[in-house]
């Protein structure tokens, strides 16, 4: 997987740090929202730079 700190998506601006933050990593899914690269982050955010689990921190 990529390195989540230097992950960003082109259009929105997103980044794994955002994702984390605002709680769209939820368990194994991703919390649906518009421009949220559901499959991308979920590879290269929530597996890899939080883990697949709602674990604080």
């Amino acid at each position: 997987c990529v390195n989540a700190i230097n992950y960003i998506e082109p259009i929105t601006g997103h980044t794994c740090q955002t994702y984390i933050d605002y709680g769209f990593c939820n368990g194994t899914s991703i919390v649906s929202a518009s421009h949220v690269n559901v499959s991308l982050a979920q590879d290269n955010c929530c597996a890899c730079g939080k883990g697949r689990t709602q674990s604080a921190g």
